[in-house]
């Protein structure tokens, strides 16, 4: 019953994700940009948010950005943030954490991976 948020403008990756998100009776929401991730995040009722890292309009360090200031301001529990990316570079990830975002999940990946860094934020 997790709450999930798919911020991804590739419509392959995401149709991949929601898949393998269901698969693991995950609820999702899709976004296709950072304003459409910020817009479907203050509605509420999300439990985690995996955020694509380079999207049009708005990209996912901008995006997270806004979450982690809004929480702040208005004293909301932290949202876990999953950087979902194709870069596995050190300096990406450090970007990644240095923008608010929780982890990073290297893309492609396995259903295992996506399932581990679920629980490892579940528990949080």
């Amino acid at each position: 019953g997790l709450r999930v948020l798919v911020a991804e403008d590739h419509p392959i990756n995401e149709l991949l994700m929601c898949k393998l998100l269901a698969s693991l009776g995950c609820q999702t929401t899709v976004a296709r940009n950072g304003l459409e991730a910020v817009a479907a995040w203050r509605q509420g009722s999300i439990d985690l948010i995996m955020m694509d890292v380079q999207m049009p309009e708005m990209d996912g360090f901008e995006a997270t950005t806004l979450f982690r200031e809004y929480e702040k301001h208005q004293g909301l529990p932290r949202v876990p943030v999953v950087a979902v990316t194709a870069s596995v570079l050190n300096d990406e990830r450090a970007a990644c954490l240095a923008s608010g975002m929780d982890d990073v999940l290297a893309k492609p990946f396995k259903r295992k991976e996506l399932a581990v860094t679920l629980e490892r934020w579940l528990k949080h």
